[in-house]
């Protein structure tokens, strides 16, 4: 998709590459919010499993016996992260459970934090994060209502309005781009103070972003001292195009930002549709280029995306708010002028 500067701005981030390139699949059941309470205690490290399945072994190597299999949105008690053989050259970290061993990169890595409802909200919005492995929203506020999507743990959402059903349980009215009506069970969402978003570093002026594809990493500078590195997804190769990079090198500026934004494009059967994409910092205005969170994955150091940066949550964090142009709690978003924010540089 080709679009220009000025109609980029005007979709408000609609449009933007993105990294899912699968179908997606029917949803298991949802468990409610009393049921995770249940399940789980507050503070335990959980695995959701983010493909169709992933094999479960008995030791952290794939030739070691299998024991079943897990199945898309399985959430299991991670006892700890050891390293092995991983099945990927770029991975060899495991998870361990108590049945059994689950390769990472196919299981997003969760810390289960249940949350007190807000009574109010103030200014009118809030924004909140998914704190508990997956949340339904629904067309109502009430658990009977009609699905609408189910929202993965470190999504990001704004909020506008406080509700409680007929029970008293409360629910969020999620101010969200595709829907007018979209609710879902407080408890699941943590709340997003003001501190979080508040800028990194505003007083150093010489800044710039390396992304490098043949290392799959990202690094910051401030001058030419490395401040922060992390590992990432780039786009994938393009074979079509002769093996062309789907994350184009070049020189670029940061062109947007949002706190958490729906991305998508393409049609029902090759596009994607990823609401809450946390921490977005778009550099190629032209298609919506982004370094941005992924809760669809774990899988860093591989090319893996229709072009975006993915990043883990908390390094898509870090990047967003060290980046200019600095962004405002509210409302959340922030266009730099032109040239445009902080240099990115894409090498091969």
């Amino acid at each position: 998709m080709k679009i220009n500067r000025r109609d980029f701005l005007k979709l408000g981030g609609v449009g933007l590459a993105s990294a899912w390139i699968g179908p997606r699949l029917s949803l298991p059941r949802s468990l409610q919010p009393a049921e995770w309470s249940q399940a789980f205690a507050p503070g335990v490290h959980l695995g959701r499993v983010t493909i169709a399945r992933t094999a479960l072994h008995a030791r952290p190597t794939p030739d070691s016996p299998q024991l079943g299999w897990k199945y898309l949105d399985e959430v299991s008690e991670v006892l700890r992260e050891v390293v092995g053989k991983g099945t990927q050259y770029q991975n060899h970290v495991w998870m361990e459970t108590s049945q059994g061993f689950l390769y990472s990169p196919d299981v997003q890595p969760i810390v289960y934090r249940p949350n007190t409802p807000v009574e109010t909200i103030a200014d009118g919005r809030m924004w909140v994060e998914v704190s508990v492995p997956y949340a339904d929203s629904r067309a109502k506020p009430r658990s009977e209502a009609a699905l609408r999507e189910r929202l993965y743990y470190a999504s990001i959402y704004p909020v506008s309005e406080v509700i409680h059903d007929e029970l008293g349980a409360a629910w969020y009215h999620l101010d969200e781009q595709k829907y007018t009506g979209l609710y879902v069970p407080a408890e699941a969402m943590r709340p997003i103070a003001p501190v979080e978003t508040m800028p990194i570093s505003p007083e150093v002026e010489e800044k710039r972003i390396v992304v490098d594809l043949e290392r799959q990493s990202l690094s910051a500078f401030e001058q030419e001292v490395e401040v922060f590195h992390a590992r990432i997804a780039s786009g994938f190769r393009l074979e079509s195009e002769g093996g062309k990079e789907g994350t184009s090198p070049g020189t670029y500026r940061v062109q947007r930002k949002w706190i958490g934004v729906r991305m998508a494009a393409g049609d029902a059967v090759t596009g994607w549709d990823l609401p809450g994409v946390g921490w977005a910092t778009v550099f190629m205005s032209s298609n919506g280029v982004a370094i941005h969170s992924t809760y669809w994955h774990n899988d860093f150091g591989v090319r893996k995306s229709r072009g975006c940066v993915n990043a883990r949550p908390e390094d898509a964090q870090w990047v967003f708010r060290w980046t200019l142009p600095q962004v405002s709690y509210l409302p959340g978003d922030a266009l730099p002028e032109l040239p445009g924010g902080t240099m990115v540089v894409v090498k091969e």
